[in-house]
């Protein structure tokens, strides 16, 4: 899918949510708005509806809390070195440069 017309499905979708606010519940025509907004969460690919988890916390990848985890286990470790009186250059060289793709 191109940038465009994603641009233009997300679009369509913030004005099917601002006529939802509009809508009683429980009406055929919230019931097929709300459908209108899946269909084009399911065309967006998306898995979950947003809110709940599905916002910052959805989008977390295993392998970045595993980096920050073993940065500040450096780091930890650093001050534990200079806590020893190792000279700090040597235990910079346990950090990992960040590696550009």
């Amino acid at each position: 899918m191109n940038l465009k017309t994603k641009i233009t499905l997300e679009k369509e979708q913030l004005e099917l949510s601002k006529q939802l606010k509009d809508l009683e519940q429980g009406t055929e025509e919230y019931e097929l708005t709300v459908a209108g907004i899946q269909e084009l969460d399911s065309l967006l690919g998306r898995k979950e509806p947003r809110g709940g988890f599905g916002g910052w916390i959805g989008k977390l990848n295993i392998n970045t809390l595993v980096n920050a985890g073993v940065s500040i286990f450096t780091v930890l470790c650093i001050i534990g070195y200079e806590k020893t009186d190792v000279i700090t250059s040597k235990a910079f060289n346990y950090i990992k440069p960040k590696k550009e793709d």
